[in-house]
């Protein structure tokens, strides 16, 4: 087999992607399932508020906190930044969402 061929690139890159998957991503955020079990059984009539608490749920991590910016919830879940804001207030007047850690 000749260095430089498809297929001496392609075994290279089998066993690079072997080693990979011994290798934990540090920088993929930890998704806590609970966390959107938990927000699925929140009884919230509009749905625009149970989206982006849902949005908000499927990132957080072990500790239930979710680091993303409300550009970035706004963006994940279809809605302008003006909409997460005001849903976010309505979630905290409900007592569920502290900035972004949970009761």
């Amino acid at each position: 087999m000749q260095y430089g061929t498809n297929q001496a690139r392609g075994e290279s890159q089998a066993a690079h992607n072997n080693d990979r998957d011994h290798v934990v991503n540090f920088r993929k955020p930890f998704k806590n399932p609970y966390a959107i079990e938990w927000a699925e059984r929140q009884e919230i009539k509009k749905t625009s508020i149970k989206l982006t608490l849902l949005t908000i749920a499927g990132h957080a991590n072990q500790e239930m906190v979710c680091v993303l910016r409300q550009e970035t919830i706004a963006t994940k879940a279809s809605q302008s930044e003006r909409t997460v804001q005001r849903n976010i207030v309505a979630l905290r007047s409900m007592g569920l969402y502290l900035g972004a850690l949970w009761l």
